[in-house]
């Protein structure tokens, strides 16, 4: 007769670090109060967007991963950037050009949401500090600036200045940007 073994019983041993805490304290060392820089907060998620003391117009993310998915810590946390606006007519050669850029992107991808590329990075280390934030931030920032400028050299597009990139903090619906004035003169 065959003895039954039964599976080991796992239990998740969770860090000593509260992800939210150390995501403030990010925020608050960037200048920033993080209850302005905050979109939203609950047990599962919470988000932030804010400029950087660097420049960097940041929208950083946690989230508890989708059930079923294995991962190392209770919560992943997303760095994004916006790199550029995307003309709807243009979006099939921007994203096909793009994707064969960034195919030099060492831990970042790319993600076409409505009318702006943006560059992501998401971060699954169970001990993250706020330097390890800010190494992590400069290292998107890098990606992003060089994917950018090796974008619009491609295209032929000349530089789009940030100026087009606004912080929509009051809404909740992340990355605004500025619409063009066709008023004639």
């Amino acid at each position: 007769m065959k003895k039954k073994v039964e599976k080991p019983i796992l239990r998740k041993v969770k860090g000593g670090k509260n992800i939210i805490k150390v995501i403030e304290n990010f925020v608050k060392k960037n200048g920033v109060d993080p209850k302005e820089a905050q979109q939203f907060k609950n047990d599962e998620a919470g988000m932030w967007i804010f400029t950087t003391n660097q420049g960097i117009h940041l929208e950083l993310a946690c989230m508890a991963p989708p059930e079923g998915v294995e991962a190392p810590l209770d919560y992943l946390v997303s760095l994004t950037v916006p790199l550029i606006r995307v003309p709807i007519a243009e979006s099939l050669k921007v994203l096909a050009t793009a994707l064969e850029i960034a195919s030099n992107l060492v831990y970042s991808k790319l993600i076409l949401s409505e009318d702006v590329l943006l560059v992501n990075l998401v971060i699954t280390d169970p001990t993250i500090t706020v330097d390890d934030l800010e190494e992590w931030t400069e290292i998107l920032s890098v990606e992003s600036e060089a994917l950018k400028e090796d974008l619009l050299a491609e295209l032929g597009w000349e530089e789009v200045g940030e100026e087009g990139f606004e912080l929509d903090t009051a809404n909740g619906d992340g990355f605004a940007f500025e619409e063009e004035d066709d008023e004639e003169e």
